[in-house]
């Protein structure tokens, strides 16, 4: 039995962000090669009450990555109109 290797296929960091993608090889209906493409998307921040840095990551299939697109854009544009030319409600 063959186990699936996980191979990371880039990694890329800036702005503290980094994402990541992996790739594996899997056996699908009658026996074809099916490549896997999963996104890992990370955030790390400082905590503001504690002080220590924190990290947020979420894990996507690469085919879910065109409905983050469009609703990280709708939420961008929203942001921009709100917060003017930072994107934010801070002065």
């Amino acid at each position: 039995m063959n186990i699936p290797t996980t191979v990371l296929t880039l990694s890329a960091h800036g702005g503290g962000l980094s994402v990541a993608l992996w790739s594996r090889d899997e056996i699908g209906e009658g026996g074809r090669t099916i490549q896997r493409t999963s996104i890992k998307l990370q955030k790390s921040f400082k905590d503001a009450k504690t002080g220590e840095w924190r990290r947020f990551e979420i894990n996507l299939f690469a085919s879910e990555w065109p409905g983050i697109r469009m609703l990280g854009d709708l939420a961008f544009e929203h942001a921009m109109i709100r917060g003017g030319e930072n994107g934010d409600d801070t002065e």
